[in-house]
Order: structure tokens, then C-alpha cells, then sequence
């Protein structure tokens, strides 16, 4: 839903496009308010030229800044940006040479071979490489604005998203010392059961993991793992015989320090989606780690008529995480999902350079 500030903003946007290209088209054809009729082909030369500064303008905007500026590759973007001035000079002479404008307007206007000479050639490049530059200017700052505002309300929805996050933990909060002390009790009836025994247990100890270990910014990669494998152990428990659930992780694994609850949105989006009551179903987890770069692949099938399951119908989703990543790793992540041709296995690859 569109806001009175987004409305204002695009407002402005508009006014400032139309304010500098219109300010352009202005000066092109000022000479039509000088009551001066110039040669059809001098008109000619100034609408290729607007044409030309007008798609430098929205290039530099649209895309040379996002792809360059935005990816910290500054020398790459001026580098570009100087041929383009060249480039301008140069298509200065050419559109001359090919109208013939010199010859044009001695004709028309009667003049002598010294009253158009260098010097004219100098006015007209210096006027070139002048808006050329005025326009790239205007761009890019339009362009990098946009991305310190994006940037900014980012930053204040996700401030806004953690608050509504802790407020609802706050509610649905136990005494953690009541909690425990209650699984302590728990974990001494079930001691002749031993699935129940080690369920309690697994459980006692996630549950200190998301109470305590990450309210830290950062945990260690072993000490996620722990967590998903606990996870994955207690899931297992409640699932029907018909779902497999894998999870490859390499036996050298250097321990790195991460964010803490990184992985575990991926997986419980997989259990959303890939669990069926009936039909038999496989969800697989695998992590790989090249020097600092970890990637975590999570696999399942697609059964989009079933129900999610209580604990994952209200995960933070993809979306969020992505928003999250953007804000803790900006420019070290790759997040990458989609289901195959046939529709049926969706995968998620995300990949994290922690260098």
C-alpha cells in the first residue's frame, strides 16, 4: 500500500526528471526565441543530441550506477564515465562531418571561412563535455540518494520488524529458570524411555541456545549445526515414516563466527512446503564450506495443498531473511530459490562469504 510519503517522493522524482530534462530541451532549441532561423540541419544535429544526452542520463541511472556504483567498482564506473565524454566529443564531429553543419550554416547565414574556424570547434566541445558531465553528475547523485533512502527505511523496517519480534517474545515468554526446571523434571520421568529421554533433553538444550546464546550478535558454525541437528532430531519425532530428512555436513569444518539463527528459516520453510500427509516426501540439507565461504542448500518436494505445520506457518520467510542479510552481510551473500522444471522440488541455495 502506497504511503503519503512514497506518493511525495515519487512527486519529487518526477519534478526532478522533468525539471532537468525539460531544462535540457530548453537549451537545445533556445535559439527558436531568438527569432533567428537557423538551417534544417543544425535542428537536426540538436535533436540527436538530446536524444543521445537523454539516454546517457537514464543509462548512468538505471543502470550503470546500480550495477557499478552499488558494487563498490568506483574505478570501473569513471572509467566508463570518461569514455563517455570522449564518446560525446567525438559523435560531436562525426554528426558535423555527416550534416555537414559548417558548410550549411556559411551558406546560410553567408559566412567567411575564419568566422567559423578552431575556436568555434572548441565552443562546441567544451559544450558538450560540459552538459555531458552535468547530466552524470545529476544522475548519479539522483541515483546514490535513492540508495541512502532505500537503504535508510531498510534499516527502519527492520528496527520495526525486531521490535514487533521482541514484543511477541516477550508475550509469549515463560520463566526460562521455571522452563528448565520443569524439563529437568521431565527429563528424570522419561529416563526409561529413551527416544523421550533424549528428546527432552535435545529440547532443554535448544531451548537454552535460542534464550540465551542469541541474544549475542554473533555464535560460531558449530554451534548452529548443534542447533539444526537438534531441530531436525525433534522434528523427526513428529513426522510420519513417509518423510525422509537428510543433513550432509562436511567432517572438516572450519569453526567459523556467524549471526546466529541463519540457517534455520531455510529449513523450516523446507518443512512448510515439503511434508505431505500421504505421499512419501524427502527433504535434504547440505553444508559445504570452502575456506570462509559456507553454502547451504536445502531441497524438497512441493505438495502446496498441504497445510503448514504450526511451528513453521509462522517462520519470518524468505523475504525477511533476505532483508536480514542485506542489513548483517551486504555484497557477502547470495540467496537463490526456485523450484525445478517440473514444478515439483524446490530448492534453496544460500551462500555466505564470512571472510
Amino acid at each position: 500500500m502506497t504511503t503519503v510519503k512514497q506518493i511525495y517522493n515519487i512527486r519529487i522524482k518526477t519534478i526532478t526528471h522533468v525539471i532537468i530534462l525539460g531544462g535540457l530541451l530548453i537549451f537545445q532549441f533556445l535559439p527558436l526565441l531568438w527569432c533567428i532561423c537557423f538551417p534544417f540541419e543544425y535542428w537536426v544535429k540538436q535533436a540527436i543530441f538530446y536524444f543521445l544526452w537523454v539516454c546517457i542520463f537514464y543509462v548512468n541511472l538505471f543502470f550503470l550506477i546500480p550495477k557499478l556504483l552499488y558494487n563498490h567498482r568506483a574505478v570501473l564506473f569513471f572509467i566508463i564515465m570518461v569514455l563517455l565524454v570522449v564518446g560525446m566529443v567525438m559523435a560531436n564531429h562525426k554528426v558535423d562531418e555527416s550534416l555537414e553543419i559548417k558548410a550549411r550554416l556559411k551558406e546560410h547565414f553567408h559566412l567567411k571561412d575564419s568566422d567559423i574556424g578552431k575556436q568555434s570547434d572548441i565552443i562546441s566541445d567544451s559544450t558538450v563535455i560540459i552538459i555531458t558531465l552535468l547530466l552524470i553528475g545529476c544522475s548519479t547523485i539522483m541515483g546514490v540518494t535513492e540508495k541512502i533512502q532505500r537503504d535508510a527505511l531498510l534499516r527502519k523496517d527492520l528496527e520495526s520488524d525486531k521490535v514487533s519480534a521482541e514484543l511477541a517474545f516477550l508475550k509469549a515468554q515463560i520463566n526460562p529458570h521455571f522452563l528448565f526446571n520443569t524439563l529437568n523434571s521431565i527429563f528424570v520421568l522419561t529416563a526409561e524411555n529413551e527416544r523421550a529421554h533424549q528428546a527432552v533433553y535435545n529440547l532443554s538444550k535448544m531451548m537454552r541456545y535460542v534464550l540465551y546464546e542469541t541474544e549475542e550478535k554473533q555464535t560460531t558454525l558449530r554451534q548452529e549445526i548443534i542447533f539444526l541437528e537438534e531441530y531436525l532430531s525433534l522434528m523427526e519425532l513428529r513426522l510420519n515414516d513417509n518423510v525422509k530428512v537428510s543433513l550432509r555436513i562436511p567432517e572438516q569444518l572450519h569453526n567459523l563466527d556467524i549471526a546466529p539463527m541463519l540457517f534455520l528459516p531455510l529449513v523450516e520453510n523446507a518443512f512448510k512446503h515439503g511434508v505431505s500427509g500421504t505421499a512419501d516426501s524427502n527433504i535434504s540439507f547440505d553444508l559445504k564450506q570452502v575456506g570462509t565461504t559456507i553454502t547451504f542448500t536445502a531441497t524438497n518436494q512441493i505438495f502446496s495443498a498441504q497445510p503448514a505445520l504450526p511451528e513453521t506457518s509462522r517462520g519470518i520467510g524468505l523475504a525477511n531473511t533476505r532483508r536480514r542479510l542485506e542489513l548483517l552481510y551486504p555484497d557477502k551473500y547470495t540467496l537463490e530459490a526456485g523450484a525445478d522444471a517440473t514444478g515439483q522440488l524446490f530448492t534453496v541455495v544460500f551462500k555466505l562469504n564470512l571472510s
